[in-house]
């Protein structure tokens, strides 16, 4: 066996593999020995089959599970076993010529693990939004709970803002002022306080009763454009709201809490930890951009195109689990190349955060996260340990969420944090895109 390592880059190598006919015969001859000893042939007797009808029925598929065997081991023996190599990812078999009574050769390529030097962040600043939680936030989501619980009961009054309508859209041509065929829904439900909800639509329907029939534009797909539409409201629905008692708050606390002001508390408590886990998850996010940026290594192909097929069977799991008819996956890896080099730097470059921050998971890391998940829950801390600890697959999730808020709890002090408002984020954002669009005129 002849075998060499050739550097195609500080970061990728290719092992070049060739064996003989001749050293693989006596793996060859002993693989079919045993093959012959399981076949039973009508005028052989058992295990007796001539040798040369044993190699020409079974010596293709055996030939090239040994050429499997001696590339693994030729992988193992060189490089995985080689305590100076830190290999990452899977290998890729980049070229193979092999067949019955022929020589051998294999070219398998792999990645090492690139040195990374971390570079000082200290100056960088990143922004931290904060939002404090008011009486006034805590009446409002107080209200929508209280919509959600409401009985819809129908009204002869003309709908309000704070009504459900239910209408009969029926598209017309603008020009002739004739029903379009197929363009026609029935019994749509249109709740007029949906923050979602287009304007002209919500301004066209206050003020109407049940039986109402009159046209609507309506934005189109095309800016600047509109679809006229033939509208019949069917009904008028009013929210009747259930009373704000000790049943309605038990009902929506699990009966762990039964006083107005209890239920303020806890659902100031929600928002706050709410507000506090978008807070952070953008703060994390402008922190991955500001370490990317700042560090520029060789990543290993294996890992690139080994990201790239994740990408891709991501993409199938959305798809009913199979990828499209025709799908190119030479075109789908040019477009998506540059996120995942992205998620593969920012994989290695977070082992190397943890690495220095040495971030070990201790027993009261866990505790403290059980404590969090059983407050917003039906289940004690004991229960849900109980229940986790049988469910690896949860226990593995909770453990890389742990981990994670370990490593960027660390991170945070290698920048400059500042906090900002809503207002002044948005502000930011606004001037910036001001300023690129200036930028792309000039």
């Amino acid at each position: 066996m002849d075998v060499t390592i050739t550097e195609r880059s500080p970061v990728d190598f290719d092992l070049d593999i060739r064996v003989t006919k001749e050293e693989l015969e006596p793996r060859l001859t002993k693989a079919l020995k045993a093959q012959r000893k399981q076949m039973n042939m009508k005028g052989f007797r058992p295990g007796h089959v001539p040798m040369s009808l044993a190699k020409k029925m079974h010596g293709e598929e055996i030939a090239a599970k040994i050429a499997e065997e001696v590339i693994g081991e030729a992988y193992r023996d060189e490089v995985v076993d080689d305590p100076e190599r830190d290999v990452l990812g899977q290998p890729l078999l980049a070229e193979l010529e092999f067949g019955l009574d022929q020589d051998l050769h294999a070219v398998v390529r792999f990645g090492v693990r690139p040195e990374i030097e971390i570079a000082d962040l200290s100056g960088v600043q990143v922004s931290k939004l904060v939002r404090p939680i008011a009486d006034e936030d805590i009446e409002d989501e107080i209200q929508r709970r209280l919509r959600r619980q409401a009985d819809l009961v129908e009204t002869e009054d003309a709908a309000t803002e704070n009504d459900v309508v239910v209408i009969d859209m029926q598209r017309v041509d603008k020009a002739t002022d004739t029903p379009i065929i197929g363009e026609r829904q029935e019994g749509q439900q249109v709740e007029l306080d949906d923050e979602r909800l287009r304007a002209e639509m919500r301004d066209g329907l206050i003020g109407k009763k049940a039986g109402d029939t009159f046209k609507l534009d309506l934005p189109s797909g095309e800016e600047g454009e509109t679809d006229r539409f033939l509208m019949t409201v069917q009904e008028v629905k009013t929210r009747e709201l259930p009373e704000l008692d000790e049943d309605f708050i038990k009902t929506q606390t699990a009966d762990k809490i039964e006083t107005i002001s209890g239920f303020q508390d806890m659902i100031r408590s929600e928002m706050e930890q709410a507000w506090d886990r978008m807070s952070n998850e953008m703060m994390r996010e402008e922190m991955v951009r500001h370490i990317l940026a700042a560090h520029d290594f060789p990543l290993p192909e294996t890992l690139v195109e080994g990201m790239l097929g994740q990408m891709a069977e991501d993409y199938a799991k959305q798809n009913d689990n199979a990828l499209p008819p025709g799908f190119d996956f030479a075109a789908f890896s040019e477009a998506n190349r540059e996120t995942a080099e992205n998620q593969v730097r920012w994989m290695l470059l977070r082992d190397k955060f943890a690495e220095e921050e040495t971030l070990d998971l201790t027993e009261e890391d866990f505790e403290a996260e059980f404590e969090r998940m059983s407050a917003g829950g039906p289940f004690d801390t004991d229960t849900l340990k109980q229940f986790i600890g049988q469910q690896p697959q949860l226990l593995e999730g909770i453990q890389q969420r742990i981990a994670t808020d370990k490593l960027f709890r660390a991170l945070e002090s290698r920048f400059a944090i500042v906090e900002k408002t809503q207002e002044e984020l948005e502000a930011e954002h606004a001037a910036s895109v001001e300023a690129e669009a200036e930028a792309e005129e000039a």
